[in-house]
């Protein structure tokens, strides 16, 4: 996912900075309870608000408990984005996913030809989609292109990359103006304003980048989605 987001020859924001954080999600000395939990996460969100991240992306899933209401709280006071991606269950108002929850950039899945891809969820969680592959990944220990891989995942990390570049576009524009031109310039064909397998329709970067959001609200659009 990083490499999506960065990489000099084929990143969507090859001049953004990206900070990793680690946590277990396996491991014999972790309960099932314990891989769900929300605490690791909130922790590592804890890290990167204090690092100064514009912008913290989670390509992973976990349940989407009120712990986290804190911390994205405060994200969005300290002019952040979260986003999160939907999971690939094809399910409604999935529980094991961060995306529920308000204040997240929720980022559903779409094939090449725009149509929600088959494993996506969707719900009311969901903000935006966008292509989530299949695409190239890279084998770093022998920097060869080894698979193909699709799923929310990676529809989240050029989500992400979207937003990284309008927040580059717009430095006076704060992070919920930002999210506010990402609901109203997503696109869709169906006169519809929402729905639960979109959003507000595919992220659509043409439109991040040049319609100024700096005269529109702010406020965060997303702040009582679920």
């Amino acid at each position: 996912m990083a490499s999506l987001l960065v990489s000099p020859d084929y990143g969507i924001a090859p001049g953004a900075t990206i900070i990793n954080y680690a946590t277990p999600l396996r491991g014999e000395d972790l309960t099932q309870e314990d891989r769900r939990c929300a605490t690791g996460f909130t922790r590592m969100m804890t890290l990167a608000l204090n690092d100064g991240a514009d912008i913290i992306s989670y390509s992973v899933g976990g349940n989407s408990s009120g712990a986290m209401a804190p911390t994205l709280t405060k994200a969005d006071l300290d002019g952040a984005i979260v986003v999160a991606a939907m999971g690939n269950n094809n399910q409604e108002d999935y529980v094991e996913s961060y995306a529920s929850s308000n204040l997240t950039v929720g980022v559903a899945a779409t094939d090449i030809h725009g149509n929600r891809a088959d494993y996506s969820n969707y719900g009311k969680g969901t903000t935006a989609a966008l292509y989530g592959g299949p695409v190239s990944t890279r084998d770093y220990p022998s920097g060869r292109i080894y698979h193909e891989t699709k799923g929310t995942s990676v529809a989240t990390a050029l989500t992400s990359g979207y937003l990284a570049l309008a927040m580059e576009k717009w430095p006076e524009a704060t992070n919920r103006q930002i999210l506010q031109s990402l609901v109203r310039t997503a696109v869709r064909g169906d006169g519809v304003e929402w729905d639960p397998g979109y959003g507000y329709g595919l992220a659509n970067l043409r439109g991040l980048l040049t319609e100024d959001p700096t005269n529109l609200p702010d406020e965060n659009p997303l702040l009582h989605k679920n």
